[in-house]
């Protein structure tokens, strides 16, 4: 965990955080408010996660909610 308040953190991605990045990115609602036209599929999803490490000057975390302090 890189930061840690009470009740969330921050992290890097994690690769068991992909059903939900797939949910996200699939949904009518978000959808409509990023740059992609259609929906993504998990292999798509998958080749980003694994190209994660290639992309030097970004920074990416995932929100996590801390569940009983930890």
């Amino acid at each position: 965990m890189f930061l840690k308040g009470e009740r969330v953190g921050l992290r890097p991605p994690q690769r068991e955080s992909i059903d939900s990045y797939l949910e996200w990115m699939n949904d009518l609602d978000i959808l409509q408010y990023i740059l992609r036209v259609r929906p993504i599929g998990r292999a798509e999803e998958e080749e980003w996660f694994a190209n994660l490490s290639k992309r030097g000057d970004d920074v990416l975390f995932e929100i996590a909610l801390l569940v009983g302090g930890r």
